[in-house]
């Protein structure tokens, strides 16, 4: 979704006005890159190959790049929110974690993943006459 907010100065400026003194903000956003920590997930792997691509089709389609967490902290500050605190986690994407909790949270990140590839890659652009076309290159 951030990439479709075209003003995030006026939009975080927005929320600052409409808040309450000591209320608070959350803004929660995936990386669009993809990591592995033991180096097993393939430089030109299907799956990075996505990820690249879907990054460099949504910034023409949205006409801006993902905001990183370091932008969000500038312009929280910058609308005028005190006490700016930035975390980040690790999202896992499959079941293998021996955690309990983060082998659960991996299974329905899994779920998202196999459910929705294919519409978020289609949602980068407009249905046209070259659209299926378009859409193929993602359900490889």
């Amino acid at each position: 979704m951030a990439q479709t907010i075209r003003n995030w100065s006026r939009y975080l400026s927005q929320m600052y006005t409409h808040s309450k003194p000591g209320g608070y903000v959350e803004i929660v956003e995936i990386y669009t890159d993809i990591f592995c920590d033991d180096d097993s997930l393939p430089a030109d792997g299907a799956l990075r190959r996505y990820y690249s691509k879907f990054s460099e089709l949504a910034e023409v389609a949205f006409g801006r790049k993902p905001a990183l967490s370091d932008e969000y902290v500038r312009d929280l500050e910058k609308a005028g929110f005190t006490d700016v605190k930035c975390y980040k986690r690790v999202q896992v994407l499959n079941p293998w974690p021996k955690d309990p909790v983060l082998k659960q949270i991996g299974k329905y990140a899994l779920l998202a993943i196999k459910s929705g590839f294919h519409a978020y890659g289609c949602a980068t652009r407009p249905p046209t006459p070259s659209w299926f076309t378009y859409c193929s290159w993602f359900t490889y």
